[in-house]
């Protein structure tokens, strides 16, 4: 009974309001007032239940006249805080834009948003800056205007402040990717998962203490790994594989890790790749030791393998600090052969690594080319690139004499682009003779010649020393090679990392003594060989030979009657070759930098008091010199080998 009596009343007032909307609250539109009056019919029905849909601290509000769904400007009745009756501004709200409802629970229901409020002194307010028919899933589609959403209300329909939609599109939820416009203040963190806020940071980046236990990056496996093993980053197949100190190009001049978890071949290593910092995949040692890079692929040790490589030490034994640069390892010559090194072009004094390309290409695939070098004691080709392949080989003509024999060449090959060296040539390149000239045996009783030691500002090696020749009594015979006792090194120089340096020439061996027989002639010294490099601006592929050996020396001659024979020439001493590159395709071709071997003593035709000639000395390079001893007995001597060469074979860094 109660409801159709509330139905019945706002039946009996619903003429009330078309009334009053005749008499002044409709504004100059054509309005469609059958779905108004039943919205005001509904509403007087409901609206004791509006309060359950209000936004604490506001309270039903009625508009003045009536709207259409354009109209941005909204007049009311009233417009004040419920409880304290003060008039609401947007300074009061204390925000830039206000929500609410047009018409709630109806069928003519509209969302909208305000910017502006005046407040008018016969007590009546105006909304102003409206947005009409806002969306209802502004999580979706934006809080935005929409003419579909607009709708006409008639005067005294309801407007409430609202928890529409757009309101809840101003807050951040956690489920969703957020853009923060606003000004947030957050406290100073204590955890991990805490925000920070400006001062914090600016404090650490400013001098505060700043905490990192590691350094770790995502990473791809180039081979199976498993957790803790020692890994280097292979930059041309962008992976990591197994750091082997018995292979130099996976420990030295590569970025080193340790890997945090398992991978195989072209998957990621779970955890990723440590690069620095604490790592507590190893276990075990002392603590305080130093880890090395062990010869078994992936492990570390506690001793240092072929390439002695530090790499960290041991925090306690379930933990070390990794730092791969705690160590920087010294290039090391063994047997005189330096290779696959880093080398700095600070080291080496370079100045246009890989040239300008003036020359063009250097291209053969078969046949002998031969580079002219022009009487020159240095000479730098700038080629655009260099290609030596199928059966061609490379030779050099005009080398620099002295008038009569070569004294010395130091040969620069540069290249802008790709280097490639693949022919089967028995010598792809041949710098042998180009080092200095070799001294003649001596005649009959005579002691050889000195041998040429070659003269440039690179180096300048000692020459090979003649032997002296045999003579009836052994006292007061003449010295040979071994008075050459020191010579000028050039693998430790200042602004380069070893000088271009061509071996010296062996020296003549001395002639055997006639005893009234016919003494057999000393042996000629073996040439020495030339000085070459390669700059690769490019690609190295290099799989072919290049020799700078030095040259044998020749045997005495044999003597006839009670005569000794002639000693033997000393061995060329070998010279250098180094190449450099940016990118290496290949590295299995042969640097021949071996000394010459010295030529046998000649032998007698009837032994007697009369002693055979000295061998000559071998010439030096750039590693040591080598000398003969004297003839003992009637048997002339051999001369002595050449001394060997220096080879190396590098990546360039700080280019």
């Amino acid at each position: 009974m109660e409801l159709l009596a509330k139905k019945f009343i706002g039946i009996l007032l619903a003429p009330l309001f078309i009334a009053a909307q005749w008499v002044g609250y409709l504004p100059n539109q054509d309005l469609d007032i059958t779905p108004v009056i039943k919205d005001q019919v509904q509403q007087a029905v409901e609206e004791q239940n509006l309060g359950a849909f209000s936004v604490t601290g506001g309270g039903t509000y009625r508009i003045r006249s009536s709207i259409g769904t354009t109209n941005t400007t909204i007049n009311l009745v009233s417009f004040k805080e419920p409880v304290s009756n003060t008039p609401y501004t947007m300074a009061y709200i204390n925000s830039s834009v206000v929500y609410g409802t047009l018409s709630p629970q109806t069928t003519r229901s509209e969302f909208i948003s305000f910017t502006g409020i005046t407040q008018n002194a016969d007590g009546t307010a105006q909304l102003t800056g409206v947005s009409r028919g806002l969306s209802r899933t502004p999580q979706g589609n934006g809080c935005t205007e929409s003419a579909t959403f607009a709708q006409k209300h008639g005067g005294q329909s309801v407007f409430i402040l609202s928890d529409s939609p757009c309101l809840f599109a101003e807050y951040a939820v956690k489920n969703n990717d957020e853009t923060i416009t606003g000004s947030w203040t957050v406290p100073t963190p204590t955890a991990s998962g805490n925000p920070t806020n400006k001062s914090y940071v600016d404090a650490l980046v400013n001098g505060g203490t700043v905490s990192t236990d590691s350094v770790i990056v995502a990473a791809t496996a180039g081979t199976t790994i498993t957790s803790g093993q020692l890994v280097y980053f292979n930059r041309y197949e962008a992976e990591w594989g197994l750091a082997d100190a018995d292979t130099s190009s996976t420990t030295n001049g590569v970025m080193l890790g340790v890997a945090q978890g398992a991978g195989s071949d072209g998957s990621g290593i779970n955890g990723g790749v440590l690069l620095k910092g604490l790592d507590t995949t190893n276990t075990g040692g002392t603590n305080g030791q130093v880890i090395y890079i062990s010869g078994t692929a992936g492990a570390t040790s506690t001793s240092a393998g072929t390439v002695e490589r530090a790499v960290g030490i041991i925090k306690s034994n379930t933990s070390f600090y990794f730092d791969p640069v705690f160590s920087v390892p010294n290039l090391k010559i063994s047997n005189g052969k330096i290779e696959d090194n880093l080398i700095s072009t600070t080291t080496l004094g370079l100045d246009s690594f890989g040239g300008n390309g003036a020359d063009g290409a250097l291209s053969c695939s078969s046949g002998t080319t031969y580079v002219d070098l022009e009487s020159a004691t240095t000479t730098v080709k700038e080629y655009s690139s260099i290609s030596i392949t199928g059966t061609c080989a490379i030779g050099f003509i005009n080398a620099a004499t002295n008038g009569t024999a070569t004294t010395g060449a130091a040969i620069i090959f540069k290249s802008q682009g790709d280097v490639t060296i693949t022919s089967s040539a028995t010598r792809a390149i041949d710098v042998r003779s180009l080092g200095g000239y070799a001294g003649s045996g001596g005649g009959m009783s005579a002691t050889g010649t000195i041998a040429f030691k070659g003269d440039s500002f690179f180096s300048i090696p000692w020459h090979g020393m003649p032997g002296g020749p045999g003579l009836l009594s052994k006292s007061g015979q003449p010295a040979d090679g071994a008075t050459t006792t020191s010579f000028s090194s050039s693998k430790s120089t200042a602004g380069g990392f070893f000088k271009y340096v061509w071996g010296a020439g062996g020296g003549g061996g001395g002639g055997g003594c006639a005893n009234g027989g016919s003494g057999g002639g000393g042996g000629a010294g073996g040439h020495g060989g030339g000085a070459f490099r390669i700059q690769s601006g490019g690609a190295l592929n290099f799989t072919g030979t290049i020799d700078a050996s030095g040259i044998a020396g020749t045997a005495g001659s044999v003597s006839s009657g009670n005569g000794s024979g002639g000693g033997g020439g000393g061995g060329g001493g070998a010279g250098s070759i180094e190449i450099i590159y940016r990118i290496l395709t290949a590295n299995t071709g042969t640097l021949n930098v071996a000394g010459g071997v010295g030529g046998t003593g000649g032998g007698n035709s009837s032994p007697g008091s009369c002693y055979g000639g000295n061998g000559g000395s071998g010439g030096s390079s750039a590693t040591s010199t080598n000398a003969t001893t004297k003839s003992s007995n009637a048997t002339a001597t051999v001369g002595s080998d050449g001394s060997n060469g220096v080879s190396l074979i590098g990546k360039i860094v700080n280019w």
